[in-house]
């Protein structure tokens, strides 16, 4: 019964890392084909990428589909 519980655990944390694996890999994707384009805002770009924006008095953090947060 526990090594069940463990697979199980194991399987959904294996799904868990496909699931983020597959969106930077169609980030990747995205930047390669868009890489000549000039650098100015992209509504496209930013919904793909960015989860949300958290707005503090002296700052604010930026936390990425990919799990990976940026405090500035």
């Amino acid at each position: 019964d526990e090594l069940r519980d463990k697979r199980q655990i194991l399987l959904v944390e294996d799904a868990s890392l496909s699931g983020e694996n597959e969106r930077i890999n169609e980030l990747i994707e995205f930047i390669r084909k868009n890489k000549f384009r000039t650098l100015e805002y992209d509504y496209k770009l930013v919904r793909k990428i960015i989860q949300s924006v958290t707005v503090y008095e002296d700052h604010f953090v930026i936390a990425f589909k990919s799990g990976f947060e940026m405090e500035i």
